[in-house]
């Protein structure tokens, strides 16, 4: 289990943190979050779709068609090419907001990234500041966490519109039939119905590009059907490892703090 703890100058001036390598962590997501700015790319490489969390919708990309298991991750733990969610890109760290709605750097302290060694990244400097690659990772998960907050108003937008429905995913593998019953979809029959004051809105706000590509990623459902009927090509291109990440600045939003470092 997971042990997720703040970073503090305290607690980390004497560690050190390893960028990962391999894509092992990830090879048990069926799903993976999704920004409503990652879906034009998304949708080239995967479907995406909705669940229902905590009475809200989430706006998803599907990565595998079994429980614990991510068609985009081989044997050897290397991403097998095509899109890589941002989820993953910042691994092992996140920002949790707190009770006063402030964003805080954390890391899982008991993974195997962190290390007493002297050979990784430093936490901080000598002037007790985060080290630069850590405050890129902080500029890059700040913009991320606006972005979901976007695209949680963009589901919300959609389910106020009555655009969400249930997607049960029925296909024929090698390995026998498969049905997904958890997932949900744009309902297009509804959608093609709506005013034009309810097109406009939901353009306005973002809504409307994501509910069509929505719609198309739906036949990259044959892309994981393929996928699963043949997962020995070790020859797939490895791509989007930490490494080769130059972190942006995507919209950065909300309070970062490093009042207790």
């Amino acid at each position: 289990m997971a042990n997720i703890v703040p970073i503090t100058f305290e607690k980390f001036s004497d560690r050190r943190w390893h960028r990962f390598t391999k894509m092992d962590f990830a090879a048990g997501d069926t799903i993976s979050p999704l920004t409503a700015e990652e879906v034009p790319s998304a949708i080239l490489s995967m479907p995406i779709g909705f669940i229902e969390q905590q009475g809200a919708y989430r706006l998803v990309a599907l990565q595998g068609l079994k429980s614990n298991n991510n068609l985009f991750v081989d044997d050897n733990g290397r991403w097998r090419g095509g899109y890589m969610p941002h989820y993953y890109f910042c691994y092992p760290f996140i920002l949790i907001e707190n009770e006063s709605n402030t964003l805080v750097l954390c890391i899982d302290e008991d993974n195997a990234l962190v290390t007493t060694e002297d050979d990784g990244e430093e936490f901080f400097g000598l002037d007790k500041k985060p080290a630069k690659l850590v405050s890129d990772v902080v500029t890059f998960l700040s913009g991320y966490t606006a972005q979901t907050k976007l695209t949680q108003k963009i589901c919300s937008l959609l389910d106020q519109n009555k655009l969400i429905k249930p997607w049960p995913i029925q296909v024929q593998t090698s390995e026998g039939e498969i049905l997904l019953e958890q997932f949900f979809c744009v309902d297009e029959e509804r959608l093609n119905k709506l005013s034009a004051t309810a097109l406009k809105e939901l353009r306005n706000g973002d809504a409307l590009i994501v509910a069509y590509a929505q719609l198309f990623s739906m036949l990259n459902v044959n892309l994981l059907v393929r996928q699963t009927n043949d997962n020995s090509n070790a020859d797939a291109k490895q791509t989007g490892l930490l490494s080769e990440i130059e972190f942006g600045d995507p919209d950065s939003g909300g309070l970062i703090s490093f009042d207790n470092l």
